[in-house]
């Protein structure tokens, strides 16, 4: 989505590395910049530790670069809502200037201005899946006889995303 809309210039907040799903969602999210042939500098990741406050230090981390980046991926949406924070502290513009994106879909995402343009997981399955997994593993059956599906993420598009061409 990010690169179809003209973003080359990514950074990323990730959350706390001692977090497998941390190291996994940043592998996933770099696997997918590169198959659209972008490349994520080193001083473009940076670490958080998945908190509002941590969204501002590290966005201004990322915001006091030369140049800024074109986009904010942030591992969660308390610190893509840090980040948006951290911007309008540096009078930059998001939507206009930066385009910020998050990750889970929390309540606030939809409710703030501008709204955050997230992805939103499956939770629901993810949930049943598990416990299917538990139950198997209480009664002792074969977890394999779970049929599990592969669960799949939905962009959520909303006003902190837009077009690199429409940047002013």
């Amino acid at each position: 989505y990010l690169v179809a809309h003209g973003h080359k210039d990514i950074a990323v907040i990730s959350g706390p590395n001692a977090y497998s799903s941390t190291t996994e969602r940043l592998e996933g999210f770099c696997q997918a910049l590169h198959k659209q042939g972008i490349s994520l500098p080193d001083n473009r990741i940076i670490e958080g530790d998945n908190t509002y406050e941590s969204g501002i230090a590290c966005g201004r981390a990322l915001l006091t670069q030369d140049p800024i980046p074109d986009t904010i991926f942030a591992n969660n949406d308390d610190m893509a809502i840090g980040v948006i924070r951290a911007a309008h502290d540096l009078k930059i513009n998001v939507p206009q200037s930066l385009s910020v994106v998050g990750f889970d879909d929390n309540l606030m995402a939809a409710r703030m201005l501008p709204s955050l343009t997230t992805i939103r997981r499956p939770v629901r399955d993810m949930a049943a899946i598990a416990a299917q997994k538990l139950i198997a593993q209480i009664e002792n059956l074969p977890a394999d006889n779970i049929a599990t599906q592969p669960v799949k993420a939905q962009l959520i598009v909303r006003e902190s995303t837009r077009k690199k061409s429409d940047f002013s």
